[in-house]
């Protein structure tokens, strides 16, 4: 009798969590989809299109309308965007350009969701401090504001990261072939998502192939990768060859196309830039600086531990790369409707020393992103997120803000902060900078001679 009463205790205490939770998701949900749809009206009302929308817009119509065959060759990814707005929209007939943008702003909503299944919001396992941690750091992230930026626009990325985010999820929760089929979706919206496709294959086999602990895997233990497979199990095998079949029809389409851009590859062309590691580092200074407060005495031990020598070697190092790897891209360069242009020509190019002079940021960032890595105590996804973030960001000339977002979300999303306060400084910031980013989007016009309407300012 007793017994059955703490076990229905238990249940009814359960079960008060899970709604408890639900009704904080709901709510927060319901907020942001309120601003977030009142933005996107009024971005509408505001501006003909944006930059890439150019592109993008009059061919999310042509694919609305279901003629498939035209196609803009300036446009470089592949058509996941436009079929998942055919998808949507066509039967609907809902093909202007409201509701394309509607399709990322639908995307956002979704990508908060997913965030929250990240942070673990719905987990019965977990205690209401942590759910509402969890729902901090998912709306956070959801706001993270060039993420939010592009939730108004019809770009890929938002649509992106929604598949990206999917992958994650499925991967996680062990359905590797779910995770492989949002993997090769991800790729048709985004080709540059391959890595993470790979990232979480190498992750998979190595915690196939270690031992228990992750803390005591050896690389040794490597060697004894072809007896593993061998006796896998049916199931380990599928999943293995889930992930294999979405890389090797990568690597066909790779050699198809002859590269991997699919238009304007005068533009985009392949190079190796490693200062993007540089400016990537920075970029999670600046997005994630409450979570990497706590390394500042850390690093600074670090450095002194190693002593002079040690240190004037790696700032070296990165001066000479910085001195001889630095490359601009001629957009950059010519389109003021990007805040990079304004860093880039104020900081970079009129004052030439303040490359060198950053240094020290950049070293900071690295280190912080290192140890955030490596402290989860999983060594497998330090061992597959750290090259592939690496492979990814220094092939690419351009330096846009839009190309950290997946790195940095995936990222983020394994840090499991504790504080509320420090989540807290990051949704302040995150909300301070949208307002600004927006106050200057909708007060700043930018007149082009050779375009009939306004340009607007964008990150």
């Amino acid at each position: 009798m007793v017994s059955d009463e703490i076990e229905s205790d238990h249940g009814y205490h359960q079960r008060s969590i899970m709604i408890s939770s639900h009704r904080m998701f709901i709510a927060a949900l319901t907020l942001y989809a309120t601003v977030s749809y009142a933005i996107l009206h009024n971005v509408h009302n505001a501006v003909h299109t944006v930059i890439d929308e150019e592109f993008h817009i009059p061919q999310g119509m042509a694919y609305c309308n279901f003629n498939i065959s035209a196609w803009n060759r300036k446009i470089t990814t592949l058509p996941g965007l436009y079929i998942v707005s055919t998808i949507l929209l066509g039967p609907l007939r809902l093909c202007g350009t409201y509701w394309l943008r509607f399709v990322s702003f639908l995307a956002g909503i979704i990508n908060t969701y997913l965030f929250s299944i990240l942070f673990g919001v719905f987990d019965q396992k977990i205690g209401d401090r942590e759910k509402l941690e969890g729902l901090l750091s998912a709306f956070n992230l959801s706001i993270l504001p060039p993420l939010f930026f592009f939730t108004n626009l019809y770009y890929t990325d938002v649509v992106s990261i929604t598949f990206v985010l999917l992958l994650l999820i499925l991967n996680r929760a062990n359905r590797h072939v779910l995770a492989s089929v949002c993997g090769l979706f991800s790729v048709i919206v985004r080709q540059t998502n391959i890595i993470w496709v790979g990232m979480l294959f190498v992750d998979y086999i190595l915690k196939q192939v270690k031992a228990e602990d992750a803390s005591s895997f050896r690389i040794d233990s490597v060697q004894n990768v072809e007896k593993r497979i061998k006796n896998a199990s049916n199931r380990i095998l599928v999943d293995v060859g889930s992930y294999v079949s979405v890389m090797s029809a990568f690597v066909i389409f790779l050699i198809v196309n002859q590269g991997i851009a699919v238009g304007d590859r005068s533009a985009h062309t392949t190079v190796v830039h490693i200062p993007q590691l540089f400016y990537f580092s920075t970029f999670c200074l600046i997005f994630a600086w409450p979570h990497f407060l706590h390394l500042i005495v850390p690093f600074v031990k670090y450095f002194y531990k190693k002593g002079p020598p040690y240190t004037i070697s790696a700032m070296a190092i990165v001066a000479i790369i910085v001195r001889a790897n630095t490359l601009v891209h001629p957009y950059l360069l010519a389109d003021n409707r990007h805040y990079t242009f304004y860093v880039w020509k104020r900081f970079y190019e009129n004052m030439p020393l303040f490359r060198y002079a950053v240094i020290p940021v950049y070293l900071f960032g690295l280190y912080s992103l290192v140890c955030s890595v490596r402290s989860r105590n999983d060594v497998t996804f330090a061992l597959a997120y750290l090259p592939c973030t690496a492979f990814v960001l220094v092939l690419q000339k351009m330096i846009e803000v839009r190309y950290f977002l997946t790195p940095f979300l995936i990222f983020r999303t394994n840090i499991r902060q504790r504080s509320m306060k420090l989540l807290l400084a990051e949704s302040l910031t995150y909300l301070t900078m949208n307002i600004v980013a927006f106050t200057i989007f909708f007060t700043k016009n930018i007149y082009w001679n050779d375009y009939p309407y306004i340009q607007k300012l964008i990150w």
